[in-house]
């Protein structure tokens, strides 16, 4: 029995200590820190421009999304369309779609300008090639 408790309380100092080293180095990434990534360094996470860019009065927002019966129906039928494609990253899933009388706008992130085309072409092929404005921005992971 104390050869049992002994080799207990070994195995359990053994293991807090494995825990307390693995806390311990652990790293960690703040604006202060030394081994934070090169990328993550790189691009501050700002989209103050954006923010006004969208206040101005001239760009449209999601608020801007009519509530009329036509403009309902494109803007889920584009939505369904892009939910449903598997080959478009999470962005290309969340992009704004924004329809008011008919004209339907596209905003967001989108990965590649393929995947760019990709949800434009889908758009048009709802609403209409002449009636889609393309606000995408093609940014790079």
């Amino acid at each position: 029995m104390k050869a049992t408790r002994s080799a207990l309380f070994t195995l359990q100092n053994t293991l807090l200590a494995a825990g307390l080293a693995l806390i311990l180095c652990r790293p960690t990434f703040g604006a202060d820190s030394e081994s934070a990534p090169a990328e993550s360094m790189a691009t501050a996470a700002d989209n103050s421009a954006m923010n006004i860019r969208d206040r101005d009065g001239d760009t449209m927002t999601p608020l801007d999304q009519s509530n009329q019966q036509g403009d309902i129906e494109i803007t889920r039928a584009i939505r369904k369309g892009l939910v449903v494609d598997d080959s478009l990253g999470i962005n290309a899933h969340n992009v704004k779609v924004i329809t008011a009388d008919g004209r339907v706008t596209l905003r967001g992130p989108v990965a590649s300008t393929a995947e760019q085309a990709k949800v434009v072409a889908m758009a048009k092929q709802v609403a209409g090639s002449d009636r889609v404005q393309n606000h995408l921005d093609v940014v790079r992971p």
